[in-house]
């Protein structure tokens, strides 16, 4: 269209006009229409590897009966190389399983991310590459962790974080598994007075649920959510 009104134009004006005019109005006539032409929506994030084809999902529990009520669950916490589950890996997972309040079971390992950690990641949790080079692969450890947690509700602070780094190792190790959790930031908002922030270690100093002394370790983090966990539901205890 836009070479047929070029010609006309010339035709118009008898040819008289110079290569240098004619580029010009080309050019105004290509930036006109650019204008007009119907724009495309951004494309959606690409679906995470993770829950493609039924490798993996999860869910968020939401019944505040169950949430409240029920008798077993596993308290997971992973720590991690970075904040990104399909560019970062898990350096190591802690599971425990909780009967009424009590500890039945645990599952800890560190794990070899095959790639050096960063000084960040190092300082935050205190794990070093020396330990992890004799630490197992996830792809080893995949099948007992998922057999470990089963069909019972998992129960994390800030869950999506950990359970989508957990479903997308297990992915990359073609293991399937399913969650369904209970996030304990969500429960905080619910049961307890307003905070500054809902970190687990400004939560646990304020209610003075224990020492945390190591924070940013999978299994004492995990013991710190169950005690937030159980505080949470003793608030709310009789109630839904």
């Amino acid at each position: 269209k836009i070479a047929g009104f070029i010609e006309s134009v010339t035709v118009d004006f008898g040819g008289g006009i110079s290569k240098e005019f004619l580029a010009g109005l080309a050019l105004l006539a290509v930036g006109a229409a650019l204008i007009f032409l119907p724009r495309k929506k951004a494309a959606a994030p690409a679906a995470p590897a993770a829950r493609k084809g039924g490798v993996g999902t999860r869910s968020e529990i939401s019944d505040d009966s169950i949430r409240v009520n029920c008798p077993e669950w596993i308290v997971l916490d992973t720590e991690t190389t970075g904040l990104s589950p399909f560019e970062d890996r898990i350096i190591e997972v802690a599971a425990v399983r909780y009967k009424n309040g009590q500890p039945l079971d645990q599952f800890v390992s560190l794990v070899n991310p095959g790639v050096p950690l960063d000084p960040e990641s190092t300082s935050l949790t205190g794990i070093t590459d020396r330990e992890l080079k004799k630490a197992p692969a996830f792809a080893e450890i995949a099948p007992k962790v998922r057999d470990f947690i089963g069909e019972l509700p998992v129960v994390a602070h800030n869950a999506v974080f950990d359970v989508d780094f957990l479903i997308t190792e297990c992915a990359r190790a073609g293991v399937k598994i399913d969650i369904k959790y209970i996030n304990t930031v969500r429960m905080a908002k619910w049961c307890l007075p307003p905070q500054p922030d809902y970190k687990l270690a400004t939560l646990i100093e304020a209610f003075g649920l224990s020492d945390h002394a190591q924070e940013h370790r999978a299994l004492s983090d995990v013991e710190a959510c169950e005690n937030l966990y159980m505080l949470c539901r003793s608030k709310k205890a009789g109630k839904v």
